[in-house]
């Protein structure tokens, strides 16, 4: 009896053990061709998501290789101890004074810079421009209206100043990024997500 025994089992188990073996085997390509298809069958629903969050963003243009520093709206965005913010942005009609300005839908920008660092920032150089819509096009600046307040002079450290820029109107229901360069030795600043007044 313990003869028929012990030969019993041994066959099983070596039987057994490659049944094992190989239907784990078996069962992994079996998971990853399943992994994909149900990576596939989650990420459908991504490319529903973005969409949803990519009419919101506007395409800018890079300044140089230097990746810009993003924000949105109007909340403050530092770079290099400078903090940059949109302090307002309303509605207006353009006044056209000078040769090929037009008059028409505006936008006046009113942006705030706060010195956070520990040299003055001379604030002459501030670049300011803005772009509408899922193109991003960019919106003719109309440096001829009066009510233009760009930045100049040193800002210490500390201070806080503002400037005002006009800009023809994107078109009705579009988005409107702002892109603003504070100066070469600065990361570009990206503002997304801005509200119209």
């Amino acid at each position: 009896m313990a003869t028929s025994r012990t030969p019993g089992p041994r066959p099983r188990r070596r039987g057994a053990t490659p049944d094992a073996s190989a239907s784990p085997t078996a069962s992994a390509p079996a998971s990853a061709t399943t992994a994909p298809t149900g990576a596939s069958g989650t990420a459908s629903p991504l490319p529903d998501a973005a969409p949803s969050g990519d009419p919101q963003d506007v395409p800018v243009p890079p300044l140089g290789a230097e990746e810009p520093v993003t924000g949105r709206g109007d909340e403050p965005v530092a770079t290099d101890g400078i903090e940059v913010r949109v302090a307002s942005v309303s509605a207006t009609t353009t006044e056209a004074k000078g040769p090929g300005d037009v008059v028409g839908p505006g936008i006046l920008v009113t942006l705030e810079l706060t010195n956070q660092g520990r040299a003055a920032l001379d604030t002459t150089g501030v670049a300011v421009a803005a772009f509408g819509g899922a193109e991003g096009v960019p919106l003719s600046p109309v440096d001829s209206d009066g009510r233009n307040d760009h930045l100049s002079g040193d800002l210490a450290p500390g201070a806080s100043a503002t400037g005002v820029y006009v800009f023809m109107s994107p078109d009705e229901g579009d988005a409107l990024a702002l892109q603003v360069l504070l100066g070469a030795t600065f990361s570009p600043v990206v503002l997304q997500g801005v509200q119209i007044s």
